[in-house]
């Protein structure tokens, strides 16, 4: 909780064997902290990563719209744009 307070943080990490509860964890943190941000993205990075799978995730998250025949860079371009707002 005070790694997600702190503005000196950007990236937190977890990690795990599966099965040992790292998503229930997450989701229950992201319910919990809610109220004290404008906005909480989840989603799975999983041994096979799937980046457009993963942009689209977040982009649907933030209400952002993506093309399936935009450039990978691009979208990655168009989120870091709206995460920074």
């Amino acid at each position: 909780m005070e790694a997600l307070k702190d503005d000196k943080v950007s990236m937190i990490g977890l990690w795990g064997t599966g099965g040992c509860g790292k998503t229930i964890l997450v989701k229950q943190l992201g319910k919990a902290v809610e109220k004290d941000f404008s906005k909480v993205v989840f989603t799975v990075v999983s041994n096979t990563v799937d980046v457009q799978k993963i942009q689209g995730e977040i982009g649907s998250s933030l209400d952002l719209k993506l093309e399936q025949n935009e450039i990978l860079s691009e979208i990655a371009k168009r989120l870091w744009q709206r995460l920074a707002n």
